[in-house]
């Protein structure tokens, strides 16, 4: 193998993982576009504190009651994301998980690459 050409193929490698990845985050935008993510008891959860937080009442569920069971630093995001957009956390909760699928597909290359290069 010449010189350059491991460079040459390092940086198609890392072509491949970015377009790889913002193709996954525009898939991921695009299915949930017509009707939304799918909610489950845990997102209202996370969607709730995201916004009693925004609101600045504290980490608090739908319920009212504290969110002690799952971890707050996604609701914390999220409701910095509400107050950098002035959107809701639902639709910036749409957009940070597609955005979180890209840099795990990212990675993930990453990781296969460095570990099983052909």
């Amino acid at each position: 193998m010449k010189p350059g050409t491991k460079k040459i193929i390092a940086k198609y490698r890392q072509l491949i993982l970015v377009f790889t990845a913002m193709l996954a985050v525009m898939i991921v935008l695009f299915a949930t576009s017509a009707f939304g993510s799918g909610i489950s008891r845990d997102s209202v959860g996370y969607i709730a504190a995201a916004r009693s937080i925004a609101a600045g009442e504290g980490v608090l569920s739908y319920n009212g009651k504290p969110l002690v069971i799952q971890p707050p630093l996604f609701p914390a995001v999220l409701a910095a994301a509400s107050a950098i957009t002035g959107a809701d956390a639902g639709p910036n909760a749409r957009i940070l998980n597609a955005l979180l699928f890209g840099l795990i597909v990212y990675l993930s290359g990453r990781l296969f690459f460095d570990h099983f290069h052909p």
